[in-house]
């Protein structure tokens, strides 16, 4: 495995790790928009306003989660055909070596 495909993962890791915590702060925006709206704090809407604009914000990190989580799958993917191509060559070697 090469160290730039660690460093991917690891990148990939943590800007899945942000997108998370950012969708965890929008579900808290949103219930602070409900919350203002039934004390009056914010009109109907103020609240409609922000909560469409939160819930557009949502599905749009929800896309890239999803980007994300397909990219990790894939090098997933790469690195357990690496794994069984390796595995392969020794045994082969194995084999011939009796």
């Amino acid at each position: 495995m090469e160290k730039n495909d660690v460093m991917i993962r690891d990148e990939r890791k943590e800007q899945r790790k942000n997108l998370n915590m950012r969708l965890t702060q929008i579900d808290n925006e949103l219930e602070r928009v409900r919350v203002g709206y039934r004390k009056g704090a914010l009109t109907a809407e103020q609240a409609s306003e922000d909560r469409v604009s939160l819930d557009r914000e949502r599905a749009e990190l929800f896309a890239r989660l999803n980007n994300e989580n397909e990219a990790m799958d894939a090098a997933y993917l790469k690195a357990v055909a690496y794994f069984l191509e390796t595995f392969q060559i020794v045994a082969t070697r194995y084999k011939t070596a009796k």
